[in-house]
């Protein structure tokens, strides 16, 4: 149940996208352990600069019912920021992530919460 979604200033193509969440998805399944047809990957644009010049950046949102932690948080922004600036050309420190656990009867899919 992880979701990810990357809102990056870099104007994404269509195929673009389809890689990007590819990559996401395989680096997400591979670092939690999780099943990937259970991870949820989002690619959006927005405008965005940093210390108020418009720049290209990224902001990564990561949800996950447990599972993170500090060690898998680290090793996860490593490889994200590793991946953004390999496929989008933003350079890590242009790049903030955000984590959060949720608790599973705050997370509904299919019909129905996890809990």
């Amino acid at each position: 149940m992880p979701y990810i979604r990357v809102t990056s200033s870099v104007p994404v193509s269509e195929d673009a996208a389809r890689v990007l969440i590819r990559r996401v998805t395989d680096l997400i399944a591979t670092l939690t352990d999780k099943d990937e047809e259970y991870i949820m990957v989002q690619v959006d644009q927005a405008a965005g600069g940093i210390g108020g010049q418009p720049r290209p950046v990224a902001f990564v949102d990561v949800r996950a019912i447990g599972g993170l932690n500090d060690t898998l948080n680290a090793r996860i922004t490593a490889a994200v920021c590793l991946l953004l600036e390999e496929t989008l050309k933003i350079p890590a420190d242009a790049v903030y992530l955000n984590f959060s656990s949720v608790r599973s009867y705050n997370w509904g899919w299919n019909g129905r919460v996890f809990s």
